[in-house]
């Protein structure tokens, strides 16, 4: 008999034991799969806030190039970039490839050689041709770029943009598709 209650004492099934229940396990799952899905979306929101105001700040800059460089230009180069006379701007139909006549317009490049002629000046380096990479707002076909990748859509005579000289420029935004919601439209 006291064999056995020795026994009794030392198994490892006795009421001492302690560990976690499977009920216990999954409520705990429960919680951090709860706070990882609020993280990844707290996450996702911060990140398309900030490609937003970077496509804010892409805009804004290749606007203030432009107007830099209309202070500037000369007839000849008016000319040479296609400026119709009478107009400030460069034509732009707002197509996907519209920006292409703005990169020789606000990096000095008239001639298209891919440098800035010799007497001008780049406005804005993000657009020089010679520019590649991360502080690039060039894509690999010489368009202006959102921080999505899309190119940015520039049309002269503005449609928001109405007064003399008024150009648009115009983002998708975060769904890469043009005229719904979300576009980011420099105004």
């Amino acid at each position: 008999m006291k064999l056995s209650a020795q026994y009794k004492n030392n198994s490892s099934f006795s009421k001492s034991t302690k560990g976690f229940t499977l009920i216990e396990i999954i409520v705990v799952m429960a919680i951090i799969i709860s706070l990882a899905g609020i993280g990844f979306g707290v996450f996702f929101q911060m990140n398309k806030t900030a490609r937003e105001n970077e496509t804010q700040t892409i805009l804004e800059a290749v606007s203030n190039a432009m107007i830099a460089r209309s202070a500037d230009i000369s007839a000849e180069q008016r000319a040479t970039v296609g400026i119709q006379t009478g107009f400030t701007f460069p034509n732009g139909n707002g197509s996907d490839g519209s920006t292409e006549d703005l990169v020789s317009y606000i990096s000095g490049d008239f001639d298209g050689d891919g440098k800035t002629d010799e007497g001008a000046e780049t406005k804005l380096p993000e657009v020089s041709p010679t520019k590649s990479g991360k502080n690039s707002y060039l894509d690999e076909d010489g368009r202006i770029i959102d921080s999505w990748n899309t190119p940015i859509r520039y049309t002269f005579p503005g449609v928001y943009h109405t007064e003399d000289d008024g150009f648009d420029l115009q983002s998708a935004g975060p769904d890469r598709t043009f005229d719904t919601d979300d576009d980011i439209i420099l105004k």
